[in-house]
């Protein structure tokens, strides 16, 4: 435990030290300052995802581990974005720029709004698989089943058996919107509307691959015809610096509601940390005008 809290302290003094970025000349400095930050950053999620406020407690409850796992989810997703990254690999970066703000905008949703909204997030997600079972149970009335659909059948029941959801319930609901909204209505509800536009709607093509994404990354124009460019875009600190705020946000937000973190400790580090993403950021903008 005691080189954990090390570690935390030692983050919070790199942070703290880097007062001033104008000896940063190239890319590569710049970068260097960013990868070192993704580390730290990814380093404070987990030591929070892991905390408790007691050790002695066995565990989550299911309306609680919504949160948790979002919370673990934009964890993996800002490793898997430190990967990608330093393997140069932008337009796949890219896509995680979008994925972490949308988990962190629902849990700080859930946060808010508490167990009734976690239990319908639950059954929302169970659209597909009701599209499953009802096709499972058309081919059923007309015909035996295959033994692999007899095994996706009994495993989606087994599913439905778990998350406590009732398959005739299931069948007849036609409401599939967390809490009636759309994903803007949620970020409406928390005041966060101004952000749509761009980490969640602007990136939107990067996830779905449409012509926009494909023409930016994965073709090139050469006279009247389209050639396939397989050479990864190059990255700079614009793919960490900006979304490690959000990850950042939601070590502070995580702990304040599970209480993990009493004395405010990884709170003070995630904010130091914070404080270094937004002055790199606002460094590196000035200097690219």
């Amino acid at each position: 435990m005691q080189d954990l809290i090390q570690k935390l302290e030692e983050a919070k003094a790199w942070a703290a030290a880097n007062q001033s970025f104008d000896h940063l000349a190239s890319n590569d400095d710049y970068m260097s300052v960013a990868v070192a930050l993704g580390n730290h950053v990814r380093f404070t999620m987990a030591i929070s995802a892991a905390s408790t406020p007691d050790p002695q407690l066995p565990g989550y409850d299911r309306a609680q581990a919504v949160t948790v796992g979002l919370f673990v989810r934009m964890y993996k997703l800002f490793d898997a974005l430190c990967f990608h990254v330093s393997e140069s690999h932008g337009e796949i970066a890219t896509i995680f720029i979008r994925l972490i703000p949308e988990a962190h905008i629902r849990m700080r949703y859930l946060i808010a709004k508490g167990p009734e909204s976690a239990a319908d997030f639950i059954f929302v997600s169970y659209k597909s698989t009701k599209e499953r079972l009802q096709d499972l149970l058309e081919k059923q009335n007309s015909r035996e089943l295959l033994k692999i659909e007899e095994r996706m059948l009994r495993h989606i029941r087994l599913q439905l058996e778990e998350a406590d959801i009732d398959e005739s319930e299931l069948l007849t609901n036609t409401r599939w919107r967390h809490d009636g909204k759309t994903f803007k209505g949620l970020m409406q509800e928390l005041r966060l509307e101004d952000w749509y536009p761009y980490p969640f709607a602007a990136q939107s093509s990067t996830v779905h691959g449409d012509w926009r994404d494909i023409r930016s990354h994965h073709v090139f124009r050469d006279g009247d015809y389209y050639k396939p460019q397989l050479v990864h875009d190059n990255v700079d600190i614009r793919y960490l610096c900006p979304v490690s705020r959000p990850c950042l946000a939601a070590v502070r937000e995580f702990l304040a509601w599970n209480k993990a973190d009493p004395d405010g400790f990884v709170h003070d580090v995630a904010t130091h940390l914070d404080d270094l993403a937004a002055r790199l950021d606002a460094h590196h903008e000035e200097r690219c005008m």
